[in-house]
């Protein structure tokens, strides 16, 4: 993990966020946004779980489950307010399209960002390779 390299090497903390966006429509009517926010909500607490047991002893670290529209203006919030030095963020590639018309999330961060943002892109693998 990139992050962790970094923590490492400039005796830092690290904070893993992960941002809920809840959907703009329900799926099954208003009735149905509390559960399946919980639902969410419990399985990016599972996802930050399984990522901390890669993180070395040696860092310390504090992780955090945030819901609201719009990613990039969460994370931009708590990296203010937590005055961090810099955001380390993944870009998963998203179709041309979608990037045309919206953007991703790691391009609005670092558009919005209070401080320097390195984004780490999704290792692409090449038909017929190994990992």
């Amino acid at each position: 993990m990139v992050a962790c390299d970094w923590a490492q090497r400039f005796a830092a903390r690290l904070h893993m966020l992960y941002v809920i966006e809840p959907p703009t429509v329900p799926q099954w009517g208003y009735a149905f946004l509390a559960l399946r926010e919980a639902k969410l909500r419990k399985e990016a607490e599972k996802q930050l779980k399984a990522l901390r047991q890669f993180v070395p002893p040696t860092i310390q670290v504090t992780t955090e489950v945030r819901s609201g529209y719009g990613a990039e203006d969460e994370i931009c919030q708590i990296a203010r307010k937590r005055k961090t030095d810099l955001i380390v963020i993944g870009s998963h590639g998203a179709s041309p399209i979608r990037r045309a018309l919206m953007g991703s999330t790691a391009e609005r961060v670092v558009r919005h960002a209070s401080c320097p943002v390195l984004v780490i892109r999704e290792r692409i693998q090449k038909k017929g390779s190994r990992a």
